[in-house]
């Protein structure tokens, strides 16, 4: 007892107010969260798929945002129905009106998806019949079947492996309370403008702050208002995208672009103490590319001297051309293949990003 009193008796009188107090425990705290907070930027191209990630990542990992997917439903609407009318724009470049039955079909689907979307409620009403019924008669003709296997190659109006999901899944979008699974939340594509910032995704013990950056070159001028303070730049490329164009330039390819995008962002003064990860996205779709045979790298890219056939030698033909233009001041560059729309992908590429942060941390 009297050693208490004597210990009591020994202890600096904390001299400070209440609200003071209260202060300096609020900014200790504050730091210590700011050190557990991580500022991660998704950059890349606008066919890279970083929104897909960023929404798959919240999915996992913030509860706040599981039950999105089901707001989806107008967007997927609206993908599909949008998208469909582009491959017959397609389609009617390449018959020109040889096929009077097709046309016809084709002026129905084009007056079903405008009377749709001139109702007030459209996107929250149930999927049209019609224009379903349509659709799936309009896929067994073979000039529209070979406008969806080359639209990628040809004129890039649409990613077709995300209609081409929607469309093996038409009869689930008729249902009449349809909810969009975490699935379909991911396979719709909505365009990204500026930068949309995903809040607290958290994987132990840190939490990261995602911003997901707009792809497209208008979109690329507003990336310097996010960078000041970045801990991690994932930068995504379309693997699956050598051998097509752009949305703005049909003559450009989606690969050599994102190369160029990437030497400039690796090169910036902005990210000299940033970790940074290149993420080969869809390589479940590149492979089907390669063993097909039916894109051949050479095509695209003259230089490959590698298997056609062989996947892994063509996914370190392009691996090497990325670390090319890695500043060698910035070591090693840390590479991940992905597929942004499976979970375990995702998780592993978490795992990675987790163990690279709690290092620098540590070394900081």
């Amino acid at each position: 007892m009297k050693l208490r009193r004597l210990l009591q008796h020994l202890r600096p009188k904390d001299s400070r107010s209440g609200a003071e107090k209260d202060s300096k425990d609020l900014l200790v705290r504050d730091a210590i969260n700011q050190r557990h907070e991580v500022k991660v930027l998704l950059l890349g191209d606008q066919y890279s798929g970083k929104t897909t990630f960023a929404k798959h990542m919240g999915y996992l990992y913030n509860p706040e945002t599981r039950d999105n997917p089901k707001h989806y439903h107008g967007s997927i609407y609206y993908m599909v129905m949008a998208q469909f009318k582009e491959l017959l724009r397609l389609v009617e470049e390449l018959h020109g009106g040889k096929n009077p039955d097709l046309t016809a079909k084709i002026e129905r689907f084009y007056a079903c998806v405008n009377e749709y979307w001139k109702h007030p409620d459209g996107g929250y009403l149930p999927f049209p019949p019609e224009a379903a019924r349509l659709i799936k008669q309009l896929l067994e003709e073979s000039v529209v079947q070979h406008a969806f296997m080359t639209s990628d190659r040809d004129i890039t109006v649409f990613e077709s492996h995300s209609l081409a999901y929607f469309l093996a899944n038409l009869d689930r979008l008729l249902v009449e309370n349809y909810l969009p699974s975490v699935e379909d939340s991911l396979y719709v594509r909505i365009k990204t403008t500026g930068c949309t910032y995903i809040h607290h995704v958290h994987v132990n013990p840190f939490t990261y702050n995602l911003h997901d950056m707009g792809g497209g070159p208008s979109e690329r001028k507003r990336w310097v208002d996010s960078f000041d303070n970045a801990d991690i730049i994932l930068f995504f490329v379309p693997l699956n995208g050598y051998d097509s164009g752009t949305l703005y330039n049909a003559e450009a390819n989606q690969i050599a672009e994102s190369l160029l995008l990437f030497a400039n962002v690796a090169a910036s003064q902005w990210f000299k103490d940033t970790t940074i990860f290149l993420l080969l996205n869809r390589v479940k779709l590149f492979r089907e590319q390669i063993i097909s045979g039916a894109s051949p790298i050479k095509r695209y890219f003259p230089e490959y001297q590698g298997d056609p056939l062989d996947v892994h030698a063509a996914q370190e033909f392009f691996t090497d051309k990325f670390r090319a233009v890695f500043p060698p001041k910035m070591g090693e560059l840390k590479v991940m293949a992905i597929n942004a729309v499976e979970e375990k992908g995702c998780q592993e590429c978490s795992r990675i990003i987790s163990r690279n942060s709690i290092k620098a941390r540590r070394g900081s």
